[in-house]
């Protein structure tokens, strides 16, 4: 996994790592279903880097997300949860077997998914209140709403309200993980880290879009070097 070259996406601006310390005892690493990039070769060059850089470190899986995701591309509600989930346990093995390459036979311990967060009351707690706000704070809800429309119109797709409602559910369920992982899992030093930090979620680390609530982490964008 290629190292250099990255940012950091915080509250202080963007911040290039050649002039930071790589310094986080807690990360959380994005692996999506459905993504080319999550190849076994790369899962495995992801887990790697982690074992050599990191205190401690999660991969995130949002498998129910991804069913909001399908249901804004069209389908319908069955069919996306049996795809959704045919998917995820593919994902899944493909990080099991790259955790116990690096002699993580627990494997599953370094998988976060709903099935965990949603035991998590720090994280249920977050995740209602972002819904509360997305529901009921115009700014926070039309900027989600835009982000969903410009990205279903990039896939091709004319979006009907519905649709770009359930791509907005999948980012809100994914947003207690990118701004609020030191209180969910009670570290005081996480970053998330994926190959591309939405502009969405990038106004919000650097506060130009508000929440009403403490945003201290950082996302961090990388690259795989084959």
């Amino acid at each position: 996994m290629d190292v250099n070259n990255k940012t950091h996406i915080n509250a202080n601006g963007v911040v290039q790592p050649e002039k930071k310390e790589f310094n986080t005892s807690f990360v959380i690493l994005g692996i999506s279903p459905f993504s080319s990039k999550f190849t076994f070769d790369n899962i495995l060059k992801i887990v790697q880097w982690a074992e050599n850089n990191t205190s401690e470190y999660r991969l995130f899986i949002p498998d129910k997300p991804t069913i909001y995701s399908l249901k804004s591309l069209g389908y319908e509600s069955k069919k996306a949860e049996k795809k959704a989930s045919k998917q995820i346990r593919y994902l899944k093995n493909k990080c099991m077997s790259a955790l116990k390459m690096v002699n993580r036979h627990t494997s599953q311990e370094e998988i976060i998914d709903y099935s965990f967060l949603e035991n998590n009351e720090r994280f249920c707690r977050r995740l209602n209140q972002i819904i509360g706000l997305y529901s009921k704070c115009e700014d926070f809800g039309n900027a989600c709403d835009e982000f969903s429309k410009v990205f279903l119109e990039s896939k091709s797709i004319i979006p009907s309200k519905a649709a770009i409602r359930y791509s907005s559910m999948y980012l809100v369920y994914e947003l207690p993980i990118f701004i609020c992982a030191n209180e969910i899992f009670g570290t005081e030093n996480a970053s998330f880290m994926y190959p591309t930090c939405p502009k969405f979620v990038r106004e919000i680390l650097q506060n130009k879009l508000s929440l009403d609530m403490k945003v201290d982490q950082e996302f961090i964008e990388y690259s795989i070097r084959n």
